[in-house]
């Protein structure tokens, strides 16, 4: 197990401090209304795509700041040009120094698929790996056999527009996939 470390957020000096366990601290100071207020542990929120994140004041000013890049710029170094904070293990919301490093964007995006947390759609995650799935495959075979034309009327069991509020989706989602312009996989 890593000790953990702390060293003062640049910028931040006397204000805040992260660990190299990716937690941030608030340091002892006097506050606008002149109480003194103690070292503590902040918590920091996820973001829509999971990044940790935290609120930092300074002379009035908040500041919303990325945990994993404090982390980095504060260890490491500022963030070289044409790279980008990469999260070894995939997990977004693990903050240690040593599951991160700067690297390409391209890098980055390689980690992603590895980790099957890219959203780049059919090319790398399909289906239910791909984040923004609405459908299981199971149901895509449902909608395509359902949409077969029965062989003794001719005509067809379900439209577009009722599988769609059987299934719960937009007719287009129907659309794509009994024309397989999505799940093209199974």
């Amino acid at each position: 197990m890593m000790d953990e470390l702390w060293k003062d957020i640049p910028y931040y000096t006397s204000w805040y401090q992260v660990s190299s366990l990716g937690r941030i601290r608030s340091l002892m100071r006097k506050n606008r209304w002149g109480y003194i207020q103690k070292i503590r542990i902040l918590r920091p929120f996820p973001n829509q795509k999971g990044y940790l994140r935290i609120d930092l004041r300074k002379n009035g000013q908040r500041d919303c700041r990325q945990v994993h890049r404090l982390v980095l710029e504060t260890f490491v170094g500022l963030c070289p040009d044409g790279m980008e904070c990469r999260h070894l293990d995939g997990n977004p919301q693990n903050n240690k120094l040593d599951n991160l490093q700067w690297t390409t964007a391209s890098e980055n995006q390689r980690d992603r698929v590895r980790h099957g947390t890219s959203n780049m759609g059919l090319t790398y995650n399909r289906g239910e790996s791909q984040g923004g799935h609405k459908l299981t495959e199971e149901q895509v075979l449902e909608i395509r056999e359902l949409y077969k034309i029965s062989l003794s009327s001719g005509k067809r069991i379900y439209s577009q527009r009722k599988l769609a509020s059987i299934f719960g989706v937009q007719q287009t989602a129907i659309k794509d996939v009994v024309n397989r312009k999505t799940w093209k996989h199974i």
